[in-house]
């Protein structure tokens, strides 16, 4: 038995889906089982394999063949995998009222392990700075995202919806 590889990313997030490929080959024959251990207490038994690791960590995976006659093939792939924590993205506008007549909203990043911020203001326009204003235009309710990523390539989203009334806000 020819034991090829397995292929699989060598780094992750946590909740992202990681796809494992066994490559292994079989002179005479056809690999009929294959075991799989993922070093986080789950297992699988097929030569394809989508896994989701729960936490953060370094792990080891193995893979156990048993071809058509019998033949048994294990190998261990000793820290293969390293999964992060995602960032958390937040953030809060400098007034809950904005109007035509004060269209300008400031938003204040408020996101936890970030290091790159992608801002959405539902007009059209995005800005990539950690805290941006903008100048809404018209009245209406505009769906404000902010996607943050870390260091490690893991992202996260968070949304709020932004009103711009017609008229001066009394409070």
């Amino acid at each position: 038995m020819l034991f090829r590889s397995i292929y699989a990313m060598e780094k992750a997030c946590v909740g992202e889906e990681i796809k494992f490929i066994d490559l292994s080959l079989v002179e005479n024959g056809y690999i009929t089982d294959w075991n799989w251990d993922f070093g986080d207490g789950v297992s699988a038994s097929k030569q394809e394999v989508i896994h989701i690791y729960q936490q953060t960590g370094i792990f080891s995976v193995s893979l156990e063949v048993i071809s058509n006659v019998g033949c048994l093939q294990n190998k261990i792939y000793p820290n293969m995998i390293n999964v992060y924590n995602n960032p958390i993205a937040n953030f809060s506008a400098d007034t809950d009222f904005p109007s035509i007549f004060n269209p300008e909203v400031s938003f204040s990043d408020k996101s936890v392990d970030a290091s790159t911020w992608l801002w959405d203001f539902g007009t059209g326009e995005m800005s990539a700075e950690q805290n941006p204003s903008i100048t809404f235009s018209d009245t209406g309710v505009y769906m404000v995202s902010l996607m943050v990523t870390n260091t490690y390539g893991c992202s996260d989203k968070f949304s709020k919806e932004i009103s711009v009334r017609d008229r001066k806000s009394v409070v």
